[in-house]
């Protein structure tokens, strides 16, 4: 697999629900700046289990870092990855990419970093044709261009290799085989592949953020995985990263594209994590209390109610004893007076048996 449009279609979204809850919890904090924005895109992008966060970055350079970058990523705890051994063919580099995101990933890696110094043309003329964008826009100006001559050649270089490469604007692999960088094509496939691996990966430099674009192209929904180190002057980076719509975690003005910016990045990024899973454990622990309080307040119902009906259950008992007591107590008054009335009547004598007994009596001679 190693064209971008065949990798691309792995990509998957974000956990685009833990970032809305962390957004939630942190937006009645306006002090938070763009800390809030950070510990969002931290949490979708990162496991909750992934703890403590960041703590396996691991940082792949084109070209060889200053010794105060090798310092500080040992410092942060990043290790490094220096590739300089690509191979000149742009297809084969964009494999190469996609294996060194796979062993690094593989290797436990939670953040990739990704710089590409020295890759200013290039990126140039990438993101000039991506965004169609004048080549004199995608140039630094001013007190950046510090030679004229040197300026106008690489603005000449730009245009030029800008009209050969447009027909293929909108086929993100058959552009990389044009512009011929075989750096900007093993990012791409870096970036790319880390975004279908789930995996985040911190931009650094303007040259990081062209090849961001060019996955980008064959993918978009990867740039969902993708966060920018810093943000500076630079119009290549500015341009790239606001056709991506991307933050920066920094805004130091840098634009080296070493390394440098992403290790000062990171610190950054953990402490947002830490702010975000703070506050979700803090939310966790109202939701827990609440819930406890509402069983409390069931529970209470429910012995209030138990309560009644034993009170009317009572009330019945003693109702149903009192007919009865009065049932019987009627009954012993009616009985005692059906026996007073037997001996009277049978103390009366028989009139028929006595008029039988005067009949003959009175025909005697």
């Amino acid at each position: 697999m190693t064209d971008l449009a065949t990798l691309g279609a792995d990509v998957e979204w974000p956990d685009h629900t833990a970032a809305a809850s962390v957004r939630d919890r942190l937006a009645d904090d306006p002090g938070l700046g763009k800390l809030a924005g950070l510990a969002e895109w931290v949490a979708e992008v990162l496991p909750a289990t992934s703890e403590p966060p960041f703590a396996h970055a691991r940082a792949v350079l084109f070209s060889a870092p200053e010794a105060a970058v090798a310092e500080l990523a040992d410092r942060v705890g990043v290790q490094l990855r220096v590739v300089t051994d690509l191979p000149a063919s742009p297809t084969q580099a964009l494999a190469r990419g996609i294996e060194i995101a796979d062993a690094d990933i593989d290797a436990g890696a939670d953040l990739l970093v990704v710089g590409l110094p020295d890759q200013d043309s290039t990126a140039a003329i990438a993101v000039s044709v991506l965004t169609d964008t004048e080549p004199v826009k995608v140039l630094a100006r001013g007190a950046a261009a510090t030679d004229p001559e040197a300026w106008m050649q690489r603005a000449v270089e730009v245009r030029d290799a800008r009209r050969r490469c447009m027909p293929m604007r909108d086929e993100a692999d058959r552009l990389l085989e044009e512009i011929g960088s075989a750096p900007l094509a093993a990012a791409a496939g870096l970036v790319l592949r880390a975004a279908t691996r789930r995996t985040p990966v911190l931009l650094d430099g303007p040259a990081a953020a062209a090849a961001a674009l060019l996955a980008y192209q064959a993918a978009p929904r990867a740039v969902r995985w993708w966060c920018a180190s810093d943000a500076g002057p630079d119009p290549v980076q500015d341009v790239a990263l606001t056709r991506l719509g991307l933050r920066s975690v920094l805004g130091l003005g840098t634009a080296r594209g070493d390394g440098l910016a992403a290790m000062l990045a990171i610190p950054v990024l953990q402490a947002a994590a830490r702010l975000g899973r703070d506050a979700a454990a803090a939310s966790g622990e109202v939701v827990a209390a609440r819930e406890e309080a509402a069983a409390q307040d069931a529970a209470a119902r429910e012995d209030a109610a138990r309560a009644r009906a034993a009170r009317d259950t009572a009330k019945r008992e003693v109702a149903a004893a009192a007919q009865n007591a009065a049932r019987e107590a009627a009954a012993q008054e009616t009985v005692p007076a059906a026996v007073d009335k037997g001996p009277a009547a049978s103390a009366e004598p028989d009139a028929t048996l006595t008029g039988e007994m005067d009949e003959p009596t009175q025909g005697a001679p």
